[in-house]
């Protein structure tokens, strides 16, 4: 996955995922639409065989309907938090590259932290870490 330098996502992977979650809502659309009128053909199918009656068809639509609006909404909740989770990371990147070193005028970057060399040890007096920039690395005695 490509990646920028701040290590978050690249634009590839929000485009796809917002193309996921427009898929989720067309989806969701599709089962409440073909969902409900399904449940309103079994319903008057039901009011209408020899064996059910009237109530046994309400309650088929009712139960129904709320069946189809439950599926319906989970969808929708899914494409939704697909959105969210994209609107995250864009919030983050934008953070990131505004709390960025800047270039100075000469071209060098301005750090923050100490420069790369060997430093006292916390741990032991007696002793030198060496710091590269990102990370703490080895030990080594103290030159007398």
């Amino acid at each position: 996955m490509e990646s920028s330098n701040l290590g978050v996502p690249s634009i590839h992977r929000w485009r796809a995922l917002r193309t996921v979650s427009t898929i989720l809502r067309v989806f969701a659309w599709l089962i409440l639409v073909l969902g409900g009128l399904g449940v309103l053909i079994g319903a008057v199918a039901t009011g209408n065989s020899d064996d059910g009656g009237a109530g046994e068809a309400v309650l088929t639509l009712i139960f129904g309907l709320i069946a189809v609006g439950f599926y319906a909404l989970l969808t929708f909740a899914a494409a939704e938090l697909i959105m969210i989770g994209i609107a995250v990371e864009e919030n983050t990147r934008l953070t990131a590259s505004a709390l960025a070193p800047k270039q100075a005028l000469g071209g060098a970057v301005q750090t923050q932290g100490p420069e790369r060399g060997w430093y006292p040890d916390p741990d032991d007096s007696a002793k030198q870490r060496y710091w590269d920039g990102s990370k703490w690395g080895e030990t080594r005695p103290t030159p007398q």
